[in-house]
């Protein structure tokens, strides 16, 4: 395996890593719960509805849903802005490469917990707080 193929490799486990166990979903978990088949199917079929919503992806944490940034979303590009924004907040040290590597992992973890999320998980909150991700006009 050559070196470009192993850094991939490693960078592709890495991300799973902040990723760990994303789920997708149109929407938060809590709006369907306890909805009926009737109620899904209905909202389903809404033409007007599938227009507006977007794709969200959630993390299954034991005390709570979080909502984390998609997998596509996290490009070369966003985990150097990433490791930038940490490293700005001392948080992380080293070069920036752009890889989800332990280094990287162990800085979200340091960050999140610092504001009172235990998890290395990395959480759209996270990212909307470190101005990386977009905030809803609505959540202001």
């Amino acid at each position: 395996m050559s070196t470009q193929h192993l850094i991939r490799a490693i960078t592709a486990a890495a991300t799973l890593a902040l990723l760990a166990g994303c789920q997708m979903a149109a929407e938060p978990p809590q709006a369907t719960r306890g909805a009926g088949d009737t109620a899904l199917a209905a909202r389903a079929v809404s033409a007007d509805h599938a227009l507006q919503t977007r794709r969200q992806c959630w993390h299954a944490a034991p005390e709570a849903d979080m909502r984390v940034p998609c997998p596509e979303e996290l490009t070369e590009s966003f985990i150097a802005s990433l490791q930038r924004a940490l490293a700005v907040r001392g948080y992380m040290e080293g070069d920036v490469t752009g890889f989800a590597d332990p280094q990287t992992i162990a800085a979200v973890h340091a960050f999140q917990a610092a504001r009172g999320l235990d998890s290395a998980v990395l959480s759209y909150r996270t990212g909307q707080d470190l101005g990386l991700l977009p905030v809803d006009p609505a959540d202001l």
